[in-house]
């Protein structure tokens, strides 16, 4: 599906969570890791309030569009346990900026 014609909306009492979950199930494969990857950088960098500023009413493709790849989060750690693939992240400072 067109990432431009997928929103993040909520709806009721559906979470942030739950409407980046619902928008990203409509995205082929490549489309919602990126996704994910920004949902997760947000998330660390702003936590949950700086997610829903971020991404509400907009669409997939402008939230990509608007991301800035810079921010990406690299692992300190990778490995496998028992086939289960694993990443750790150092904790992100938060700054005046960030808020």
């Amino acid at each position: 599906m067109d990432p431009y014609k997928v929103e993040v909306e909520l709806e009721g009492t559906n979470s942030i969570v739950t409407a980046t979950n619902i928008a990203g199930r409509k995205l082929e494969l490549e489309t919602r890791k990126k996704f994910n990857r920004i949902f997760s950088t947000y998330l660390h960098r702003y936590g949950i309030d700086g997610v829903q500023s971020r991404m509400i009413n907009k669409s997939i493709g402008e939230i990509i569009d608007e991301f800035d790849n810079s921010l990406l989060l690299k692992p300190s750690v990778e490995g496998e346990i028992g086939g289960m693939k694993y990443q750790l992240f150092d904790p992100v400072e938060q700054t005046d900026e960030d808020e």
